[in-house]
């Protein structure tokens, strides 16, 4: 009968109507979690995809000790850090403090390092949880490590840090860059090098995983903010930065020099990638070393 076949329709359209309302709420609570994951796991393992710390081999530190170099310990919250000295050929002779990539230890730059500037002393800073310093590194702990370094070496040389800073010079390759920044605005440096610079860390993790989840980024590196508070200081600052960069786009080496041109001179190198400027321009390096070398 009629009534019989509209009673069945009608359960029909009920049961389709039950089961698509249960299927999109599996869906909702689905898209939900899995929208609530990805911020929580990127606020959580964002450190483990920013800094890739090592310990050095035992022979390292030994081997840079007989050639002439020497070990500078001190404390911070994070515990007893240690930093790596190699003298330079006079007792005025210019001071760089040197930071490494994130994925780098700062001695194993030493010897190309003596190289771009024979003359000068060379102050190696490593970060906390790398080569075998305690604690972890971030921005705040990062800047702990070089205060406290440059205290050691000051204190080494029987001077103040107030004293020893017209000697120094901070320089630095990809988060070392950064590392550099932050050093010249705490002790108001006025030659930097850069090698290899971000603008920012929240642009970078734009490029790894786009926006908005990059504004979760909890290691405010800022090389945009800081460059020119220490250029309006009158501080100068070279870059150097490969043309085929593959992690970090020359455009932001451009962008930064933007920033400031007056106070910035860029190099750019055709052929260098990210991690092999060193060995790719090393005239480059001492070229520019020796410009900022003369005072």
């Amino acid at each position: 009968s009629r009534r019989s076949g509209d009673s069945w329709y009608r359960k029909a359209i009920r049961f389709l109507h039950m089961t698509l309302k249960r299927l999109l709420l599996v869906i909702g609570r689905t898209t939900a979690l899995t929208a609530l994951a990805v911020p929580l796991f990127l606020l959580g393992c964002q450190s483990r995809m920013i800094y890739f710390p090592r310990a050095y081999d035992p022979g390292d530190i030994a081997d840079f000790a007989d050639g002439g170099g020497l070990e500078l310990a001190f404390d911070t919250p994070q515990g007893r850090q240690r930093a790596h000295f190699w003298p330079g050929k006079s007792v005025d002779a210019p001071i760089w403090l040197w930071f490494p990539g994130n994925a780098a230890l700062a001695l194993e730059y030493a010897a190309e390092a003596r190289s771009w500037d024979p003359d000068a002393g060379w102050l190696f800073l490593d970060y906390p949880g790398y080569g075998g310093n305690p604690g972890k590194p971030r921005p705040e702990t990062v800047r702990q490590n070089t205060i406290g370094a440059v205290d050691a070496l000051a204190a080494h040389l029987k001077t103040t840090p107030e004293a020893l800073a017209p000697r120094l010079g901070a320089a630095g390759q990809s988060l070392g860059a950064a590392a550099a920044l932050m050093a010249a605005e705490d002790l108001r440096l006025d030659r930097i090098v850069l090698l290899a610079p971000f603008t920012s860390m929240t642009e970078m993790g734009r490029l790894a995983v786009g926006w908005p989840l990059c504004h979760l980024n909890r290691h405010r590196y800022d090389n945009r903010r800081v460059l020119p508070v220490v250029a309006a200081r009158g501080a100068r600052l070279w870059i150097v930065h490969g043309v085929d960069d593959e992690i970090i786009p020359i455009s932001m080496a451009r962008e930064l020099t933007a920033l400031a041109p007056d106070s910035v001179r860029l190099t750019e190198v055709r052929g260098g990638g990210h991690n092999d400027l060193p060995s790719v321009a090393p005239s480059v390096l001492a070229r520019v070393f020796r410009e900022a070398g003369t005072r």
